[in-house]
């Protein structure tokens, strides 16, 4: 299982996951959405946490146009076709915060 939450600064998420044996070079990143795989740019891994410049917010739209499903975060080692890991992906609420004022929903 992996869990996407966000930090101080909501220009920056964070994937953690649950293996810290995966490092190395010439790794991607990918996002799975209802079938279809969206690399994430700007993304690093370092031991068991993925970090990401998402500026635009540009996986909560991904999210908002998949619409259904369970969305799963994918790693791939150089251009090999068969995945390193496959988990699914849970969002905290942090993940959210840019664009819904909690303390104003209750």
């Amino acid at each position: 299982m992996a869990y996407a939450f966000r930090l101080d600064d909501p220009r920056l998420a964070y994937i953690r996951i649950a293996r810290a044996d995966i490092g190395g070079e010439g790794l991607g990143l990918f996002l799975r959405l209802a079938g279809k795989e969206r690399p994430l740019a700007r993304a690093v891994l370092r031991r068991n946490t993925i970090s990401l410049v998402d500026d635009l917010l540009d996986m909560e739209r991904a999210l908002q146009l998949s619409a259904t499903g369970q969305a799963a975060l994918v790693i791939r080692r150089g251009g090999q076709s068969e995945p390193v890991l496959v988990e699914p992906l849970l969002f905290h609420h942090s993940f959210f915060a840019p664009i819904m004022d909690y303390s104003r929903a209750f």
